[in-house]
C-alpha cells in the first residue's frame, strides 16, 4: 500500500519553475521463500514494524503531479538515516537496484 508523505498539492502554471511530486515509501522484508512482502505499519505510532536480521527492500514511488514532465535520468542511490536533523556523516548510502517508469508512464 502506498502512503503519501506530503499533504495536498496546489496546482502551478505550466511554465513555472516549481515542480511538485508525490512520493510514497514501501518497505518489504524477505519472507523466507525468495520473495519480499510489505512490512506492516503500526497505525497508532505511525511507524513500520521491522524484524531484526531479515533482508529488506525499500521501494520509493515518485510521481510528478504538476508542470511539464521533468525526467529523472539517473539515480545513484539513496541516503538514509534514522531521526530528525541528522548530520551528513550519519547517513547510509543505499544502492539503486532498479529504476523505471510505471506501466501508465506517470511514475
Amino acid at each position: 500500500k502506498q502512503v503519501p508523505l506530503a499533504g495536498p498539492v496546489t496546482p502551478e502554471m505550466p511554465d513555472s519553475d516549481i515542480f511538485t511530486f508525490s512520493v510514497s515509501l514501501e518497505i518489504k522484508e524477505d519472507d523466507g521463500k525468495g520473495c519480499f512482502s510489505a512490512v506492516p505499519k503500526d497505525k497508532d505510532r505511525q511507524c513500520f514494524k521491522l524484524r531484526q536480521g531479515i533482508d529488506k527492500k525499500i521501494v520509493i514511488y515518485v510521481q510528478q503531479t504538476t508542470n511539464k514532465e521533468l525526467a529523472i535520468e539517473r539515480c545513484f542511490g539513496l541516503l538514509l538515516s534514522p531521526g530528525k536533523d541528522v548530520q551528513s556523516g550519519d547517513m547510509h548510502l543505499l544502492d539503486l537496484e532498479s529504476m523505471g517508469k510505471s506501466s501508465d508512464g506517470k511514475s
